[in-house]
């Protein structure tokens, strides 16, 4: 049996509009961040962006089977040709709510052959009723 490639960080991507919004991608920050901290504990890792955000409207408003329909609109892979995952992959993102951005992005891993193994958030919420 060989030895297991890297860890392989995969940050939710923003959509251009949040990015100007929040002076960059702020999930790329942390993936390196993240990054650097194990690869300082003796971690082979390494980051990789293979998805893109498209512009879409907030889901602030949207009930659980819109948010999941919303994200599955969002997202598609770029190019990933040449791309070979060898280790674990771990998809990071900000904020979980219902778990549809993490499915859908998962999901377009999944069948480029990088399937996530885990996901790390650093929040996590409740969805609320408006109105």
């Amino acid at each position: 049996m060989g030895t297991a490639g890297p860890v392989t960080l995969v940050p939710v991507p923003d959509t251009a509009r949040a990015a100007r919004a929040r002076y960059g991608d702020h999930l790329d920050r942390l993936a390196r961040h993240a990054a650097a901290r194990l690869r300082a504990a003796g971690w082979p890792v390494r980051v990789l962006r293979p998805v893109r955000a498209l512009p879409r409207p907030d889901s602030v408003a949207l009930d659980s089977a819109g948010r999941a329909a919303a994200a599955e609109a969002a997202f598609r892979l770029r190019r990933a040709d040449g791309v070979r995952v060898d280790g674990p992959v771990v998809l990071l993102d900000d904020i979980v709510t219902t778990g549809s951005t993490l499915a859908a992005v998962s999901r377009i891993l999944h069948r480029a052959g990088m399937t996530p193994k885990a996901a790390a958030v650093l929040a996590a919420t409740q969805k609320r009723r408006l109105g």
